[in-house]
């Protein structure tokens, strides 16, 4: 499209002073003509001036047309003595162009001045405009204009995402949470998960000249370290895109690309992860004048490449830019056990205490609680923080926060909340009457409820000496060594909440008795399968009657146990090799003896007619064995009558007769 662009001529500013008039030179009228390719622009203007000042401007042309980019436009000012004062300006849609400014050459104050300048040209910074040509002092401005060729931006784009909008998903790490580190992971959706593919790129118009392409992600946050995700060279001058998923060793058209190590320690692309708050991360795509790099300590070095195009950047051509950004991911969870718990006192302040832990994300957050606190209590929304004093008491509710983050992100943790009722401590058992070296049943004198557990129990005076004190459980138990008067002790019980709650309970001990003895009387029992049997193995004496007995293990099928005098009657079901057995005895004080035994069921034995009527031969050898045993206790001891006949004999281990 051609545009119209404008008549730049102005008339010199003329003092009044000046007497002297310049005749005949003509006006010229200075159309430029602009499209999407060049500025077409004829050049120079003359001002015709009716009284000539002692300093003036009366030409101002710029050379041969059309200009590129970073060409240098070489412009003459021409006028009346052009010492000092003067400023040269290239500008296009008002904004500057001229990269450098050089005056070459000056006037020497005479009638034909004549001043010169170089600038280097750069691109606009927005599209095709006028571009306008001025030479500036205070008491005068004149311009003209030129043409410049714009050539076609070298751009980098992607068919996933628009340049500065937000990475798909799909194209993230795909990596878990990871509470310890505090790090959120990048998991996405069951729809549409991470996992972890580098994007389609695409590029077009780059450099004349371009040999090879380069190609680096970098994270470019300000807090990023160690923030290259991506690095590939060698790319051929003549591909324009990268599909998706650009993995491992390449072929065909890429065979010679290659990948270096990422912020990870891998090799190729590393889906973008950030810990918390949104990141920005750029591809720079560098069009290359040589076909190959070979980037220094690139297979250890995610930096390789950045060093090696920092260290010789005339290898650049152009870069060409795409930038997106990745939120945090959201991630919310219940507090690691036992912190997603508050177990409180009704009447006790609760320090502020946060709910549950929030992993990532866009700060700030916004949380909110379901249900409703109990009275007293409050909820911060800018924390996750609960606080304050319960005024009831309430058994164990769940209560779910939901986070919302600057990102319109959300999750949700979960934590329990009981309130109890203040620590009481009741005296369960308020005397205990002991006997000197008998063992007592264990006992808990004085028990805790309410409050926050665990408790801790502590007795004063110490007990006597055999016996022992819980401080978990204040449970008492041991054995007494001495008779001890009837003792007063108190129980002080203090819970996780400092409360602290007391008991009294007394203690008598008194002289120990005859002692308990127990007589094994059959150490080893022997029964047979099948035969009804009746021993007492141990028996107890001593001690004060009655007594109780118990066994360990139980007694074989059959047979039974009395627990008043220790016999073991019954008849044996099935046979059982030696095994041992422990019986105890306790007695009416509460001593106890122990006595071991064994028993032992054999099979019962059995003979069998294998032949009931021989038949043999005068003369004739013979080897049987009409009658074979089983079961029973080997070995076996065959005999026969009456006596065999001249000539047989008989085997008395196998009942052969031969």
């Amino acid at each position: 499209m051609m545009i119209s662009v404008f008549n730049l001529l102005k008339n010199n500013f003329l003092p009044s002073q000046l007497s002297r008039r310049w005749t005949g030179i003509a006006d010229r009228v200075l159309i430029c003509c602009l499209s999407l390719a060049a500025w077409a622009c004829d050049v120079p203007i003359m001002n015709q001036l009716d009284t000539m000042p002692a300093a003036v401007a009366t030409e101002l042309s710029c050379g041969s047309q059309p200009y590129s980019i970073d060409a240098v436009a070489s412009c003459r000012l021409r006028g009346r003595n052009l010492n000092s004062g003067y400023t040269l300006k290239i500008e296009a849609n008002g904004q500057s162009i001229c990269a450098a400014s050089t005056e070459i050459s000056g006037g020497d104050g005479s009638n034909s001045d004549v001043r010169h300048y170089q600038c280097t040209l750069k691109a606009p910074a927005a599209g095709p405009a006028s571009v306008t040509v001025w030479a500036d002092n205070r008491a005068f401005s004149v311009n003209t204009t030129i043409t410049l060729i714009v050539p076609p931006a070298f751009k980098l784009s992607s068919s996933a995402f628009e340049n500065g909008s937000a990475l798909p998903v799909q194209y993230r790490a795909g990596t878990l949470p990871n509470q310890s580190s505090g790090h959120p992971g990048c998991r996405g959706s069951s729809a549409v998960p991470a996992s972890n593919t580098s994007p389609p790129l695409s590029w077009v118009d780059p450099p004349a000249g371009t040999q090879s392409f380069a190609l680096i992600m970098a994270d470019t946050s300000p807090a990023a370290v160690n923030n290259k995700q991506w690095s590939l060279w060698n790319i051929p001058a003549n591909q324009t895109s990268l599909a998706s998923a650009v993995a491992g060793a390449q072929s065909g058209a890429l065979a010679a690309v290659v990948q270096g190590k990422n912020n990870t320690g891998s090799t190729g692309y590393s889906g973008p992860c950030p810990a918390r708050d949104t990141h920005s991360y750029t591809f720079t795509l560098y069009a290359l004048n040589v076909s190959a790099l070979t980037p220094s300590n690139a297979a250890t070095d995610p930096e390789a490449l950045s060093a090696t195009l920092t260290q010789d950047p005339n290898k650049i051509l152009g870069t060409a830019t795409l930038n997106t950004t990745v939120n945090a991911e959201l991630v919310a969870q219940a507090l690691a056990a036992p912190a997603n718990a508050f177990s409180l006192i009704r009447g006790t302040a609760l320090t502020a205490r946060k709910s549950i832990q929030v992993l990532g994300g866009v700060s700030p957050y916004k949380y909110s609680v379901t249900p409703a606190l109990p009275a007293g209590l409050s909820f911060n929304t800018s924390t996750g923080e609960v606080s304050g004093t319960p005024s009831a008491t309430q058994a164990s509710t769940s209560y779910t926060v939901t986070v919302t983050d600057a990102a319109a992100q959300t999750g949700t943790g979960i934590f329990t909340l009981v309130v109890e009722e203040s620590l009481a401590a009741t005296v369960r058992t308020p005397s205990y009457s002991l006997v000197q070296n008998t063992a007592m049943s264990s006992n808990i004198p004085v028990l805790a409820t309410g409050g926050v557990s665990p408790y801790t129990y502590r007795v004063a005076p110490a007990l006597p000496a055999g016996l022992s004190f819980s401080t978990s459980t204040g449970e008492v138990s041991g054995t007494p060594s001495a008779t001890q008067a009837n003792t007063s002790y108190t129980v002080t019980v203090t819970d996780a909440a400092s409360q602290t709650r007391t008991g009294i309970f007394t203690l008598t001990i008194t002289a120990t008795p005859a002692p308990l003895v127990v007589n094994v009387t059959n150490a080893n029992v022997s029964l047979t399968q099948g035969v009804s049997a009746n021993q007492t193995p141990v028996s107890a004496s001593g001690g004060v009657s009655p007594y109780t007995y118990s066994v360990t293990p139980a007694l074989p099928t059959g047979l039974s146990f009395s627990t008043s005098t220790g016999a073991v009657s019954g008849t044996p079901s099935a046979t059982q090799a030696n095994t041992s057995y422990t019986v105890t005895v306790t007695d009416g004080s509460s001593q106890t003896a122990t006595g071991n035994f064994t028993i032992t069921i054999r099979a019962r034995l059995v003979t069998t007619a294998n032949n009931a009527s021989l038949s043999l031969t005068q003369g004739v050898s013979a080897n049987q064995t009409p009658v074979s045993a089983s079961g029973g206790v080997s070995p076996y001891t065959y005999s026969v009558t009456p006596a065999l006949p001249t000539g047989l004999s008989f085997s008395t281990s196998t009942g052969a007769v031969s």
